[in-house]
């Protein structure tokens, strides 16, 4: 990914000034008229709580909503809950034997390792309802033993989207996308326009093994043509990664934004082929950012002391100010907490203070810190454009680090022509902090 470094460079003449009319606009305007954004972060099964690098997800996601609401965008965010399927079965599978086994005494959980989120979850399924398995077939109480589970996790998880300040505006579970018959409509429509076909195994198909149909992916930029069906019939993963792509194409979204675990990598190429499949001259923006992976030393135990020791908006600033590249992790140390809390606390200063309250005289080197603030307002539109344009949100961040540092050097300075110069970063600051959730 590329990076950009944002430099103060000569004092820029005639440069861009920003608007400081009562309903100015400072942002870019980049969308069209009717620019509806999906943009789909944190998506997760519902087996367990958020985990640290969930939250990141869940940080940058919201930000960059936030930024591409600026900008002119209509943003629906969303989460995809994996609620269908073998994953999900297995998991209340799991639960249905511990609950088993606690009521027999609790004799063969001895070597078993259960997390917190779970023990919490039994306890919360024996107050809240006891006896409802009881001497039921798994045809009965493995329908209603997931749906549990699931809505447990999802309270969960929206505690913590509270906690960060984050809000989802949709949640769309996987089982209702896959709801018969639209995966066998599907296949029809895709078979109908030649965008899939079938092939036999190696070993031929037969009764037990019928042929498997795959979607022509690499029509679209795909690296290989990707399986809708598996060799015993059943469907695959990507199937219900198709029907919710084309249900947002049908909802009438022509941005897609979606964030991407690192171990989600693999994904990217076969997404971007189901978006360009079904939204040829539908889709304006098309997006998938693929965060950085979690530094191997970050241990469960690390993540929770890092949440612990960083409030909620210090955490938001540190991560979406890491450099691209760098893998997730954080020093928790008092040095790191004291250096966010000085650089936080300048910029609740800078925000905080009218213009006219201004004062003192001029000290020296402020004529170079001018052109310094010039540089930077002409390259205001540029850093934001770039921004959406990787969907990186480093050089913004760079940029109200440089911005503001710059702002601070003149506190003092006193001239009327330049006023308007400093009212204008002072308000870019401002959208910028509010924007990255950090205000």
């Amino acid at each position: 990914m590329r990076r950009r470094r944002i430099t103060a460079k000569a004092p820029i003449e005639n440069h861009r000034m920003i608007d400081l009319t009562e309903h100015a606009e400072i942002w870019p305007q980049v969308a069209t008229d009717k620019a509806l954004a999906n943009v789909e972060f944190v998506s997760a099964d519902p087996n367990r709580d958020l985990d640290f690098q969930d939250i990141v997800a869940a940080i940058t996601g919201d930000a960059l909503s936030n930024i591409l609401a600026r900008c002119g965008w209509s943003v629906t965010r969303e989460f995809y809950v994996n609620d269908s399927g073998l994953q999900a079965d297995a998991f209340a599978r799991s639960v249905y034997a511990l609950l088993c086994a606690q009521k027999s005494g609790g004799k063969d959980l001895a070597h078993v390792e259960v997390s917190r989120f779970t023990s919490e979850l039994i306890r919360h399924i024996q107050e809240q309802h006891s006896g409802d398995f009881d001497q039921q077939p798994e045809a009965v109480w493995l329908h209603k033993l997931r749906a549990i589970t699931v809505d447990f996790s999802l309270a969960s998880i929206r505690k913590q989207f509270h906690d960060f300040g984050i809000t989802i505006d949709v949640f769309t579970h996987e089982s209702q996308v896959m709801v018969p018959p639209r995966p066998d409509d599907m296949l029809r429509q895709l078979l109908d326009r030649g965008l899939a076909y079938t092939v036999e195994d190696a070993a031929g198909a037969g009764p037990v093994q019928p042929p498997r149909t795959l979607f022509a992916t690499r029509r679209f930029g795909d690296t290989e043509d990707r399986p809708l069906t598996t060799a015993m019939g059943t469907w695959t993963y990507f199937m219900s990664d198709v029907l919710y792509h084309k249900n947002k194409v049908d909802r009438g979204f022509n941005g897609l934004v979606t964030i991407f675990r690192a171990d989600y990598a693999a994904y990217v190429d076969r997404i971007l082929a189901c978006i360009q499949a079904f939204g040829q001259d539908k889709i304006d923006l098309a997006k998938i950012h693929v965060m950085d992976p979690v530094s191997e030393q970050l241990t469960p135990e690390k993540a929770d002391r890092i949440k612990l020791c960083f409030t909620p908006r210090q955490l938001r600033w540190l991560l979406l100010s890491r450099p691209p590249g760098q893998p997730i992790d954080l020093d928790v140390s008092p040095e790191t907490v004291a250096a966010a809390d000085a650089f936080l606390a300048r910029l609740d200063h800078l925000c905080d203070r009218a213009p006219d309250d201004i004062s003192g005289t001029a000290e020296a080197g402020h004529g170079k810190d001018l052109g310094k603030l010039s540089a930077l307002l002409s390259a205001w539109e540029d850093v934001v454009r770039q921004c959406l344009e990787d969907m990186e949100l480093h050089a913004l961040c760079e940029y109200l680090r440089a911005l503001s540092l710059c702002l601070h050097e003149l506190r003092s300075y006193q001239d009327e022509a330049r006023d308007r110069e400093i009212a204008a970063g002072r308000k870019i600051l401002s959208e910028v902090s509010q924007a990255l959730g950090i205000a």
